[in-house]
């Protein structure tokens, strides 16, 4: 049974359709996420009235919070407009300050049930404390699975992109998708010119032999694999099986957490190649500007870096932004899951955006209409 229903003018034209069978969606939005929200609703609306051919057609809207705090510190949270029986999607990001947040998210995902919203889904670009998904030593959290157990009383479902290691999604008794970064990079390489040196254009009119995909750390071998066989990369004379790929692996003191010492696996694929660094996130830049370094001493011709979440932080009194600026990194290209302005990137012209909202808003389109997200994965 189709949810559209036809709309006709006075002659009996067909001009467009809405659809009568769907609550009403609402895209919910706090300070972290207003700016991405919005442009998320007007990508939906403008799918919307390209679906429809006519001047009739589902109009979704951007609803913003109220988050002011009482002089004892505690919150004081209004959602801005009435969402009683609509389909709520809360768009939110763990960045600044992931406590603050968890527990602002906690609360605000809480009003929506109380304001008797139909369906919530929470959309945590950023979702926080994606580290702490195992016990690595005695004494310790499980800080991923407090998390959703925190927000799981009120949401139905969750939506969010490149969790810190895909078994997360076990940490949540609620349906979790999960969108794959790996699409919106892969676009990105085949549609970005690098430099003459580097065929890669559209429709893979590219030279395999001048890459190789590597991962600053041993555990992300499975997102450089998928985004090599999303590129096509190959040792030609191998199976398909044999990727163009290579993984850093360190070693850390115990006690400070430093780098001390480390290595390469799959060196041999570097030698006079190019280097795509992928990560799912930059944090104090430490890791992906030592694996820029160990790449180039092995042959690397240049190096560019990718991560999705770009947390940027300070340490050491050291900010994230001057490391990259100080490395042998052409560019790092981060996404806007944690939002960042226009300005931010002119004051750092070795990071530049790319932007996620497109493919957010699809897949947003696509639960609320229970449609299959398969596609958005290709």
């Amino acid at each position: 049974m189709s949810n559209k229903v036809i709309v006709y003018d006075f002659n009996d034209r067909p001009i467009g359709y809405i659809n009568s069978l769907m609550p009403e969606m609402a895209i919910v939005s706090d300070y972290s996420g207003e700016s991405f929200a919005r442009k998320v609703t007007n990508r939906i609306n403008a799918l919307e009235k390209e679906e429809a051919a006519g001047p009739v057609y589902n109009d979704f809207h951007h609803v913003t919070t109220n988050i002011r705090y009482f002089s004892d510190g505690e919150p004081d949270i209004q959602i801005k407009e009435n969402i009683r029986g609509r389909a709520v999607f809360y768009v939110c990001s763990f960045q600044p300050d992931p406590m603050k947040r968890l527990a602002e998210i906690k609360f605000i995902s809480s009003t929506l049930k109380d304001s008797s919203a139909a369906k919530v889904v929470v959309v945590p670009t950023y979702l926080g404390f994606m580290k702490k998904d195992w016990k690595d030593k005695p004494r310790v959290p499980i800080s991923i699975r407090v998390v959703a157990e925190t927000l799981e009383p009120y949401a139905d479902t969750f939506l969010t992109i490149d969790m810190h290691s895909p078994q997360i999604q076990g940490m949540f008794r609620k349906p979790l998708d999960h969108l794959d970064g790996t699409v919106l990079i892969a676009n990105h390489i085949r549609h970005n010119d690098y430099g003459s040196d580097l065929a890669l254009v559209e429709n893979h009119d590219y030279d395999v032999d001048e890459f190789t995909v590597v991962s600053p750390d041993i555990g992300g071998l499975k997102r450089v694999k998928k985004l090599a066989e999303r590129l096509g990369l190959k040792n030609p004379e191998d199976d398909a099986d044999n990727r163009r790929l290579a993984a850093v692996y360190k070693l850390r003191d115990p006690v400070t957490g430093k780098i001390v010492g480390g290595g390469i696996v799959g060196k041999e694929n570097i030698k006079d190649r190019h280097v795509i660094l992928l990560d799912d996130q930059v944090i104090s830049g430490e890791s992906v500007v030592k694996a820029a370094e160990m790449v180039t001493e092995v042959g690397a011709k240049s190096v560019h870096a990718y991560a999705t979440h770009g947390l940027m932080t300070v340490k050491d009194g050291i900010p994230a932004e001057h490391r990259i600026a100080d490395s042998l990194i052409q560019k790092l290209y981060i996404t806007d899951t944690v939002a960042r302005s226009m300005e931010y990137f002119d004051a750092n012209p070795k990071i530049e955006l790319i932007s996620c909202t497109d493919l957010f808003a699809e897949a947003i389109r696509r639960i609320y209409y229970n449609k299959s997200l398969s596609e958005l994965f290709r």
